[in-house]
């Protein structure tokens, strides 16, 4: 019979172990409990009374023991008041920051109060690093969009203070400084370190854009070479040749005394004895003899038998973009566009006071009109109405801008985006590149005390 009774004994030992763990559970869940509760009524009091270290030691306590978002906000908030009395320091309240983040990637708070409090001390690289990991995360926020497009207007200035540059092209621009030459990157690091005579900018050797076949021109004393990406030269040049343009077209516009000739890629002449010959692009260029400017193909030959008082060239000396040439002819001091059409010269019959011609195809075209600036686009329509000061044409989405109070940059929407401070006294044209990260950046040369500076945006969309 008792071994029978044996299970009904372990089930009643057993029956009341149960209870005595439960009621202990119960006792030391009350102690915690309390023990939360007091941590937290002395955190918030200490905080109230400006004993901010105090507090944050009780807040450390009622995390360990309840973690709640809530709980880290009024940590960090006495943190934050607490780096105003000297009681902690910038070190402190980003480690707190941080930690929080990562406890709660899922929720907008943590990203929010990072954002607010780095857009605040100007650190726009680490803004956009919370951004990115608040995109991975699938949060956002009016908050957190809201910074993300101020962001967007923030740039920081690379000193170069260049005498002279010319605009970006294939990501590069050649440079002076002191009357020495060289060619940089757009992210300011150099391609051909400045100290030459002359250099031209890369520049593809003919519209097919073959990445093996781009050439810079250099004079370096009493030699003259055309050289590659890897500034290995592929040809000579007669030595009175002063300078060059560059490539376009198998070709390069050199200066040879007080005329301009133009040179095959392999250093021999071509043809040409003008006084003034602009870089050939599309088969196209521009040539001045005795106060008259024509147009001419890659033989030399005159593409229309109309002669100009001035022909429009852009910041590469190149004469036309989107088949369009701007041209002042019968002292009008008006400039008529002419669209290149079956191998004939056309005239529009539209006039401008002046046109910035650009550096890039596709883009709106800057034009004056009654002393202001307006642009339009390849078509020769109006797209924004003339009303600054001042304007570059468009470039890659941007164009500089300058309004009674200053330099700007504007979108296509004509929608102020970078502000620059008065002083900026000009500006060149925006190159945007893709980056590895799937993110875009974008660099300009702005013109600040008389010397060109990079500009480079912490943001570009």
């Amino acid at each position: 019979m008792a071994n029978k009774r044996l299970p009904y004994i372990i089930v009643a030992v057993a029956a009341s172990v149960i209870s005595v763990i439960g009621a202990v559970t119960t006792t030391v869940t009350s102690v915690v409990d309390n023990e939360y509760k007091e941590n937290l009524e002395l955190a918030q009091q200490f905080a109230d009374e400006k004993l901010f270290e105090k507090s944050v030691y009780y807040y450390d306590l009622v995390i360990s023991n309840k973690d709640t978002k809530e709980f880290r906000v009024e940590e960090l908030n006495a943190i934050k008041s607490g780096m105003d009395m000297g009681e902690f320091d910038d070190d402190d309240y980003q480690q707190y920051l941080s930690s929080f983040m990562s406890e709660y990637y899922n929720d907008k708070t943590p990203y929010e109060m990072s954002l607010k409090y780095y857009f605040e001390i100007q650190e726009y690289d680490t803004c956009i690093s919370i951004i990115n990991n608040a995109v991975k995360y699938g949060v956002s926020s009016s908050e957190i969009n809201a910074i993300d497009k101020q962001i967007e207007r923030k740039y920081k200035l690379v000193k170069t203070n260049y005498s002279n540059v010319t605009p970006f092209r294939n990501y590069m621009a050649a440079i002076a400084l002191d009357e020495q030459y060289g060619v940089v990157q757009d992210t300011g690091s150099t391609i051909i370190n400045y100290g030459y005579d002359n250099v031209s900018p890369y520049f593809y050797a003919s519209e097919n854009e073959d990445e093996t076949r781009i050439y810079a021109f250099v004079k370096d004393n009493n030699l003259n070479y055309l050289v590659n990406m890897n500034f290995v030269r592929q040809a000579y040049f007669p030595e009175e040749v002063e300078q060059s343009t560059g490539v376009g077209d198998e070709l390069l516009s050199c200066k040879v005394g007080e005329k301009y000739v133009y040179y095959n890629i392999d250093g021999t002449k071509a043809f040409g004895n003008y006084d003034y010959a602009s870089k050939f692009v599309t088969n196209i260029a521009a040539v001045k003899v005795n106060d008259e400017w024509a147009l001419i193909d890659t033989k030399g030959n005159k593409i229309s038998q109309e002669t100009f008082d001035d022909v429009k060239l852009n910041g590469f000396g190149e004469c036309v973009k989107n088949k369009t040439v701007f041209a002042m002819k019968n002292g009008s001091y008006v400039y008529t566009a002419y669209t290149y059409q079956d191998g004939k010269l056309v005239d529009t019959g539209k006039e401008f006071e002046d046109v910035d011609l650009p550096p890039s195809s596709g883009e709106y075209i800057a034009f004056a009109s009654n002393d202001r600036w307006g642009f339009m686009d390849s078509k020769l329509n109006v797209v924004i109405e003339p009303t600054y000061k001042n304007a570059h044409s468009f470039s890659n989405g941007y164009a500089g801008v300058q309004t009674d109070q200053g330099w700007n940059f504007i979108n296509v929407k004509n929608e102020t985006i970078i502000d620059l401070d008065d002083e900026f006294e000009d500006t060149k044209y925006f190159s945007v590149f893709d980056n590895n990260d799937g993110s875009k950046s974008g660099y300009c040369y702005v013109k600040l005390n008389g010397a060109w500076q990079l500009l480079s945006l912490y943001k570009c969309k």
